[in-house]
């Protein structure tokens, strides 16, 4: 179904949404309201850029992690995490050193962790049970902001699911 205006040309009406552009045609005319759409788009897609423009995750760099005398660290575990990237890797922080062996989670860290990086040449095997049972997996050199995100068996995913670990570097 179409509206006709002037100049002559045809716009269409949707039923669901009355307030769109037949609305501000209506209220203003074909070429204003053409106009005002165009600067809601410029808008929309200048909105998203500079909010969307820093997806990239707070984070450190894998090279970084090392201790305050420059010691290498293996991983870091994070108990906090967001929906939003640049807020994750934030809250509690377990600094795994090299070649640590860990089948039983410290205190307070069983199934908490949420954000991890691991570090330079080195790789974190985790497990979903203690005692390094149940499902494994390997992360690499690298920052996962969002264990949510990685995959565990058909449903589940490694969020909160951490609950031993061995981290080697080369």
């Amino acid at each position: 179904m179409c509206t006709p205006v002037f100049p002559p040309r045809c716009v269409p009406a949707h039923p669901l949404w009355p307030w769109g552009l037949r609305y501000i045609q209506g209220a203003f005319g074909a070429r204003e309201a053409s106009a005002m759409a165009s600067m809601l788009l410029v808008t929309l897609v200048a909105l998203v850029a500079v909010l969307g423009g820093g997806v990239e995750a707070q984070c450190p760099a894998p090279a970084d992690l090392r201790t305050d005398n420059g010691t290498r660290i293996c991983a870091q575990l994070y108990k906090d995490d967001s929906p939003y990237y640049d807020q994750c890797c934030a809250g509690d922080v377990l600094v795994v050193e090299p070649n640590s062996d860990v089948p039983y989670m410290p205190r307070g860290w069983s199934g908490q962790a949420s954000s991890l990086v691991v570090g330079t040449r080195c790789e974190l095997s985790v497990w979903s049970r203690r005692g390094k049972r149940g499902n494994t997996r390997r992360f690499s050199a690298g920052a996962v902001p969002r264990l949510q995100e990685v995959r565990r068996g058909l449903f589940g995913d490694w969020n909160d699911e951490i609950r031993g670990y061995y981290c080697t570097c080369k």
